[in-house]
């Protein structure tokens, strides 16, 4: 197992080798605590010294990808940032391991420049969790993720084993620790990653789980062959679990939490929406001929509903302040609006009070296209919606050095949303365009005002920044 386990180091070794790592060493430590007392030192001055040897390779392996040069820039060309100031303002020990490794020239610039990106987008990726936006990830998502993802079969059989374990009857204790401390490894790193956006970076649980589970089974089946009709039940509790989602599996959830109709209520992103839909919608659009639609898609602008014959006008998203959005969004709209969970939710924002669909989560659906993109009938008064538009028009507008544009735009949206953090910000950064100081520091005022009724984890996202323009 250890060989396997070592060759699937050195061919991961550009990508998976500081995971893998830890995984092994644990599995090296099981080796020596289950050796022989007599032999033990031996087995540990063997295994340590392998283990050594692997983790050398695969450094190796990782620099031959690299073509064994450090600077990330080639011809003696300077980083600009240097590594060492870009990793500068990563939090905890980030910072200090990544300026060492690049001090002592370890590992190849590159990958420690791409590994700073990781951990930053770690720290700044926001998330959605159990009915709150958070600016960055919490220790306690992938637990409760797996809670919610996993079906209430395969929960019983891993208990099941837990009692076979406990109870004496699972007795293969050195093979079930090949299962359950890389397992424990591999959730404790992805529990400390800060990277919250789906229980895809945690699949490799679910193989460890089953095998964990067929062991549990079969223990307990050799004692009282009454196992085997529990076990049976629950495989196929989860079989038909599985099987009632179809053909929306990304939005599934198990039935202790409403089902895969609610699981927008608990998680986001790629555990219910990764734009999978449009074809769908095509269906429903089609279904529904002549009738006004809206619709807030999460993937929108970089996939475009209408190039799937969506006719909806688009609304605007955590995604649009890019580009100009077609259409201009009125304060009132009609017809039907379609929101997709993520823009529903507002896994993109980093704070609840930056969601302008926040209070659709409490209106009722007229429907649901793959569990993830919900349906309103009606008319819809959606200023909210209607200001961020007008605060992301007015920044393109800035960026293509039309200032006085900008202005109005800006002034929409401040009509619209008085008190709107993102509606002040963009009047300011308009009217300082134009000169206009007094009222431009007037305006970043009660943005940062706005920015201090944030939630404590989402106010440095914006406040500084605000400062800073208030005391350039």
């Amino acid at each position: 197992m250890l060989t396997g386990l070592a060759a699937g180091l050195t061919l991961s070794a550009k990508h998976s080798g500081i995971l893998l790592a830890p995984m092994l060493l644990g599995l090296t430590l099981v080796e020596i605590a289950c050796a022989e007392p007599g032999h033990r030192k031996r087995m540990a001055g063997t295994l340590l010294g392998g283990f050594a040897a692997i983790v050398v390779l695969a450094v190796a392996v990782l620099w031959a990808f690299y073509g064994f040069r450090y600077a990330a820039r080639p011809a003696g060309l300077v980083m600009n940032p240097t590594l060492s100031e870009y990793a500068a303002p990563l939090l905890g020990m980030n910072s200090w391991v990544i300026g060492h490794l690049a001090s002592w020239r370890l590992l190849p610039e590159s990958w420690l420049m791409g590994m700073t990106d990781i951990h930053y987008a770690s720290q700044q990726y926001p998330i959605f969790l159990l009915g709150h936006d958070y600016a960055h990830g919490v220790w306690w998502y992938f637990p409760v993720a797996l809670s919610i993802k996993t079906s209430l079969g395969l929960i019983g059989l891993v208990v099941m084993s837990g009692i076979a374990l406990f109870s004496g009857r699972l007795s293969h204790r050195r093979e079930v620790a090949y299962l359950v401390v890389p397992g424990a490894i591999y959730l404790a790193v992805a529990i400390l990653s800060g990277m919250n956006i789906g229980t895809r970076h945690v699949l490799f649980l679910y193989p460890l789980a089953a095998l964990l589970a067929a062991a549990g089974l079969t223990a307990l089946a050799q004692h009282n062959w009454r196992w085997i009709w529990i076990g049976g039940g629950l495989v196929v509790c989860h079989v038909v679990s599985a099987l009632t989602v179809f053909p929306a599996e990304m939005a599934y959830a198990n039935e202790a939490w409403g089902g895969a109709a609610n699981t927008h209520k608990y998680l986001s992103d790629s555990s219910v929406d990764w734009a999978q839909q449009l074809p769908h919608v095509k269906q429903w659009v089609d279904a529904h001929p002549g009738e006004e639609c809206w619709f807030a898609y999460s993937a929108f602008p970089d996939l475009r509903p209408q190039a799937y014959g969506i006719p909806c006008h688009p609304l605007p998203t955590a995604h649009t302040g890019y580009e100009n959005l077609p259409v201009d969004v009125p304060e009132t709209i009609h017809g039907n609006l379609l929101l997709s969970a993520d823009d529903l939710e507002a896994c993109d924002w980093p704070s609840d009070q930056l969601n302008v669909f926040e209070r659709f989560r409490w209106v009722p659906m007229a429907e649901q296209i793959d569990h993830s993109v919900f349906v309103y009938r009606g008319d819809f008064h959606v200023p909210e919606a209607a200001a961020l538009a007008s605060v992301q028009k007015s920044t393109i507008l800035l960026r293509q050095n039309r200032p006085a544009e900008a202005l109005v735009a800006a002034k929409r949206a401040v009509a619209l949303q008085p008190e709107n953090l993102l509606a002040q910000m963009a009047l300011g950064d308009a009217q300082t365009a134009l000169g206009d100081k007094n009222s431009a520091r007037a305006a970043y005022q009660l943005a940062l005002a706005a920015a201090h009724r944030l939630e404590a984890d989402a106010q440095p996202l914006y406040a500084p920044d605000l400062e800073q323009k208030l005391h350039p």
